[in-house]
């Protein structure tokens, strides 16, 4: 046995983080006992390891020998000549040989230093002693062969940085003992086989980058309301942890990135606790504190969702592809309703709209598009916009279409492609505006056509393609213009009578109408039309104008195409 003598102090080589032989406390206090710096060095205990004796005659183990470093098994006994082994040193075991499968250590042990096991990737086999205190910065890094339940005992305080990071053969329920105080950077980064339900203890206060980033067998994780932390999505706090279906957050955390939850990609349901300062929770979905704003929609989220009254806008892709919603009710205070913010939520059916004044998108699709088990849309009471492309293309709606009187405007696209609804299109009186293709394509429509009184503006091709809608249509006088393609293909109309305010017919307004037998004119000066405007109107054998103006009617351009046709009313 080689034995150096007088290499104490500050510990030299193998004192910890504060000079003292004992290492940092992680701001933890002095929760490791003082067992006091080097005194002497004994290279070759002949047990395969080397160790130091310190100036309170404590034992901490230094490192392996030559002969340590052939051997498959290492014992480290409690005490070494009647001294208690209580530390392992920083860098001890480090890297150490791929044969090394085996080290038991002694009960007696409270502090494994930094670094002390990191990289040993032959080790299949080590346990953690039950009194020990503080496990460092590293302690078991890339052990990736440690098979293992992982045991925390009640005595461990301190539990540094990257300490269990990449031990991915580590299996069970993860238990954090009460009285840690940090969990540090990366502690359990990459520990796949933990499992289960974990509850993070009272007296945790903080949560470090990555700490639980790719465990991807942890199922739930309560944060409690000790944690003072802010979430964010550099911080990775849950990236990769695939199995992770809820979360609970206590009131000391802060969420400043959206996108904080984004690696949990099965999560179903967030839960914030009530006296959270910063954010809130409503049906799992995380909101500020104020519910004005999201911040995440779990991946997972199934059932139906109530967005809360306050919220006025929802982004982007919110609800993209969380394809576990059912219904969807929408409140009155949404001013914004981004492109796609339902995309692919193919298990939708039912919308329930209540968005007073939405505005309007710059085009397709809709916010609905990919929804492919769309059945009901209930428009509530109160709406008075329907914003462009709102329900574009969404052709799985079915039954009647119920427009509340309160509606104003219909914008550019908001119904086309709906051929699922049926029954009567019913136009509330207090419509003004009926914007392009509003209707285009509602296949389904049947029965009579009422545009209200106060109608003033109607889009190009906005009943284009109303293939079942039938009978007599009379346009409401204070209209100007009649757009192109407007009614083009609403094959079942048999009359249309057009007001004196009309002083333009655009090209193919009514083309393909080939129900239509007759046209009522009222204006005495002939609108400026196109030669186009009862294209294939094959069915078409009177057009009625005021008995005074038949000849000019006749000779007008536009008209003059359909002169044998024009009659005096």
């Amino acid at each position: 046995i080689l034995v150096l003598v007088g290499c104490g102090g500050g510990g030299g080589g193998f004192s910890g983080d504060d000079g003292t032989g004992n290492g940092g406390d992680n701001g933890n206090g002095n929760v490791v006992p003082d067992i006091g710096s080097i005194k002497s060095i004994v290279l070759d205990s002949g047990q395969g390891f080397s160790y130091a004796i310190t100036t309170t005659n404590k034992i901490i183990i230094t490192g392996l020998t030559l002969d340590g470093e052939q051997m498959t098994s290492i014992t480290i006994p409690s005490y070494i000549d009647g001294r208690e082994v209580v530390a392992i040193e920083e860098d001890a075991f480090e890297g150490a040989s791929s044969g090394l499968i085996s080290i038991t250590l002694p009960d007696t042990i409270i502090d494994i230093r930094h670094d002390a096991f990191n990289g040993c990737v032959g080790l299949t086999s080590i346990n953690i002693p039950s009194r020990i205190i503080r496990i460092g910065q590293g302690a078991f890094e890339g052990c990736s062969n440690w098979t293992s339940e992982l045991s925390l005992p009640s005595s461990l305080k301190i539990l540094d940085s990257s300490a269990f990071s990449s031990c991915s053969s580590l299996y069970g329920n993860l238990t954090i003992p009460n009285g840690i105080k940090y969990l540090e950077s990366g502690t359990f980064y990459g520990c796949i086989g933990l499992t289960g339900d974990l509850v993070i203890p009272n007296s945790v206060t903080s949560l470090g980058q990555g700490v639980f980033a790719n465990c991807s067998g942890l199922t739930s994780i309560t944060i409690p309301n000790s944690v003072i932390s802010s979430l964010t999505a550099t911080y990775n706090h849950f990236n990769g942890c695939n199995s992770l279906t809820s979360i609970s957050i206590g009131s000391g955390i802060t969420i400043l990135d959206a996108n904080v939850f984004s690696g949990a990609n099965n999560l179903k349901t967030i839960t914030v606790d009530s006296g959270n300062a910063n954010c809130s929770s409503v049906d799992g979905i995380v909101y500020n504190k104020e519910q004005t704003a999201f911040f995440f929609v779990p991946p997972k989220i199934s059932g139906s969702i109530s967005i809360p009254v306050g919220v006025t806008a929802i982004g982007e892709q919110r609800f993209y592809q969380r394809t576990g919603i059912t219904s969807i009710t929408i409140p009155n205070t949404v001013t914004s309703i981004a492109s796609n913010a339902f995309y692919g939520c193919t298990n939708l059916a039912i919308v329930n709209y209540n968005a007073t004044n939405c505005s309007d998108k710059s085009g397709s699709p809709s916010f609905f598009d990919g929804c492919t088990s769309l059945t009901t849309l209930n428009i509530g009471n109160g709406v008075e916009t329907i914003p462009a492309f709102a329900f574009y293309n969404c052709a799985g709606f079915n039954g009647s279409l119920l427009l509340p009187n309160s509606l104003t405007r219909i914008g550019k696209s908001a119904f086309s492609g709906c051929s699922g609804f049926s029954g009567e299109l019913a136009i509330p009186v207090g419509v003004t505006n009926i914007g392009k293709y509003a209707f285009s394509g509602c296949s389904g429509f049947s029965g009579g056509l009422t545009i209200p009184a106060g109608v003033t503006n109607i889009g190009e091709s906005a009943f284009m393609g109303c293939s079942g809608l039938t009978g007599s249509l009379t346009l409401p006088y204070g209209l100007t213009s009649i757009e192109k393609y407007t009614f083009d293909g609403c094959s079942g109309l048999t009359s249309v009578t057009i007001p004196s305010s009309v002083t333009s017919i655009g090209h193919y307004v009514f083309s393909y109408c080939t129900g239509l037998t007759s046209v009522k004119v009222e204006a005495n000066t002939p609108p400026s039309a196109e030669s186009t405007m009862f294209n294939n109107c094959t069915a078409l054998t009177r057009i009625y104008v005021p008995s005074a103006k038949v000849s000019t009617y006749k000779g007008a351009s536009g008209w003059s195409t359909y002169s044998s046709k024009i009659y005096g009313y």
